[in-house]
């Protein structure tokens, strides 16, 4: 299982922690007075959907360099950007999956009630790995555009309801 975050825009390359098991890399940096640490990550994306490898090989070791090529390409995507909060209060979750082409295997949508939009993008994880594992998916890349969801699922630090959703969505990923 991997996570993606998206077109990474809401993600700050040297700010945020976006290689799993890597700091941030202002950290691995010895001099980043010429650098715009606020740049999205989306800056570090080619035209052609490729890792401008040689701008981040400027400031990073190989070691990261090959870190960061290992979080591209994958076989089966589980996008769950699909959150939204109603005008009355409730909200919804959705996702769809695809293959590597881009092939839409299925989309999904849940009515939730009553919940914050972080819970709904949670129960759109769960959602999507339930359906992955029930059709026999062993392999899945989770794309999201919030680093903060991921972070809570990578760490699971938060407490009450939200750790259970967490500790569910650990449970499948366990299973692929």
């Amino acid at each position: 299982m991997l996570w993606s975050i998206e077109d990474g825009r809401n993600v700050r390359c040297w700010r945020d922690p976006w290689i799993p098991n890597v700091e941030p890399l202002v950290d691995l940096i010895p001099e980043h007075s010429n650098l715009d640490l606020n740049c999205s990550l989306g800056y570090m994306v080619l035209d052609d959907g490729t890792w401008n490898l040689d701008l981040f090989r400027i400031w990073l070791p190989e070691m990261i360099i090959c870190k960061i090529i290992g979080t591209h390409q994958f076989g089966i995507y589980l996008n769950t950007d699909g959150s939204d909060r109603l005008e009355d209060g409730f909200a919804t979750t959705g996702g769809i999956v695809h293959d590597h082409s881009g092939q839409r295997i299925l989309g999904y949508n849940r009515f939730l009630g009553s919940c914050s939009v972080f819970e709904a993008e949670l129960w759109g994880i769960l959602d999507g790995l339930s359906f992955l594992i029930d059709q026999g998916y062993k392999e899945v890349q989770i794309r999201t555009n919030s680093i903060e969801m991921a972070s809570a699922i990578h760490e699971i630090t938060l407490d009450g309801q939200t750790t259970a959703l967490i500790r569910r969505i650990c449970q499948l990923l366990s299973q692929i």
